[in-house]
């Protein structure tokens, strides 16, 4: 399994780096699954790092069953903490290191075998067109 980054979520999660310098990011991400690949097509900010899971599942209505995940950025092993929750198992994280030049990714799929882990995932992130 890995997951793709197309080169307009990654511009998105470029411009929320930039207009938030110093704050930390979290949001949810849209795309499909293809076969053992995660495809991120657009990514969104939340207001805050939980959602209730009624929240989720109305999100995920709204996308017509197109929520993937989730992205943050912070602390890494506190992300992951709050990610083990019901509604996202089988679901993808991206972590973000928010950088003065360009913000820098790593994936993980959230699994649950009868307790949450957060796997990491090899990711691609497509350029922008020349």
């Amino acid at each position: 399994m890995d997951a793709l980054i197309t080169a307009e979520a990654r511009q998105a999660l470029g411009a929320l780096s930039a207009l938030s310098p110093g704050r930390k990011l979290f949001g949810i991400l849209v795309g499909h699954k293809r076969g053992h690949r995660f495809i991120v097509e657009k990514a969104f900010p939340a207001a805050a790092f939980r959602f209730a899971a009624r929240d989720f599942f109305r999100i995920d209505e709204l996308f017509a069953g197109g929520v993937l995940g989730f992205y943050a950025s912070g602390d890494l092993n506190r992300i992951k903490a709050r990610l083990r929750q019901p509604y996202a198992a089988g679901r993808l994280f991206v972590s973000v290191r928010t950088a003065r030049r360009a913000p820098a990714f790593k994936a993980f799929a959230i699994d649950f075998d009868g307790r949450f882990r957060v796997v990491p995932l090899p990711l691609i992130v497509e350029e922008s067109a020349p």
